[in-house]
């Protein structure tokens, strides 16, 4: 509710009139409303209540969609609310200025609250069940780390990202292609990675990151390939970057990849290295010298 009572706030309208303007017009959204009341703009599915022995009660108009508002009373067709989250995700709704703020996560809680204590960015809250190092939040599930691998702990006002490459059956390595819009390495191959976030340990990214971008669980971190330094060009500054050899639990052969971040994915061999150099200009081949790196660990493996 606290979104609707800001934007009201901040435009002088009904919390209705800046969605219209700013999200379902632009975003061709003609069957997504707020509705007022506990009718419900047709046509929409339909849910019911089944008990042995009693009449099939259709249960859409049991509560009013609109005494929550901002927090879940918008309803939408499923092809629009595919279109808002592809524009949510993708960048066409919320900049890359915004999405860095709500990403900066602060101690915060939600309403309902939990589980745990929450940590609050601008219109997001992030679920923080305990503090944790290297440990799924969503069952405690731990993550090995193999004797001398060095997990970097980030000074203040250092920014880092993490990376790690995932090995099928020893003999061939995991890597998704960026979206072509990405402000940074767009329609490049890269490893399964991302942004350490305020509060989180590199295991905590990594862990995360996996879960986001393929549905994967980190299991085990077998070591370190190495730490590098780099700028992009996208204004961030300057980046340190920690990257491991991880073993992980899921369908590998079925990742559930981020779509709207990543275009395609593959598994690459000694025989493919190559094309990891994809768009990459002369000297940017640290995603192919990382699992070049990787494969080495193979008695046979060929040098790239």
């Amino acid at each position: 509710m606290a979104v609707a009572v800001m934007a009201e706030a901040a435009t002088g309208h009904s919390y209705e009139d800046p969605l219209a303007s700013e999200v379902y017009r632009p975003r061709g959204l003609t069957g997504t409303r707020l509705p007022v009341g506990y009718q419900l703009p047709r046509t929409y599915l339909h849910g019911y209540d089944v008990e042995a022995g009693k009449p099939t009660e259709d249960v859409c108009t049991l509560f009013g969609a609109s005494g929550t508002g901002a927090s879940g009373g918008i309803v939408s067709t499923p092809a629009d609310f595919s279109v808002f989250m592809a524009g949510y995700a993708g960048g066409t709704l919320i900049s890359d200025a915004t999405r860095k703020q709500q990403r900066a996560f602060v101690d915060g809680a939600s309403e309902p609250a939990g589980p745990g204590a929450n940590r609050a960015g601008p219109a997001t809250v992030r679920p923080m069940p305990t503090p944790y190092s290297g440990r799924m939040p969503d069952d405690q599930h731990r993550v090995a780390v193999a004797a001398g691998v060095e997990i970097p702990v980030p000074a203040d006002g250092e920014v880092w990202t993490v990376g790690a490459v995932v090995l099928h059956q020893d003999d061939k390595a995991f890597a998704q292609k960026r979206g072509p819009t990405r402000r940074l390495f767009p329609n490049c191959w890269d490893i399964v990675g991302g942004h350490v976030e305020p509060g989180e340990s590199l295991l905590d990214t990594l862990a995360r990151e996996f879960e986001e971008e393929t549905g994967w669980r980190l299991r085990s971190v077998r070591r370190l390939l190495g730490v590098t330094t780099w700028t992009g060009d996208d204004g961030g500054g300057t980046r340190h970057e920690a990257d491991y050899l991880v073993e992980v639990e899921g369908d590998l052969d079925n990742p559930a990849l981020e779509w709207s971040k990543h275009t395609a994915y593959d598994w690459f061999g000694r025989d493919t290295l190559h094309r990891l150099k994809e768009n990459r200009a002369s000297g940017e081949y640290l995603i192919h010298d990382l699992i070049a790196e990787a494969l080495r660990e193979r008695p046979d493996a060929a040098q790239s």
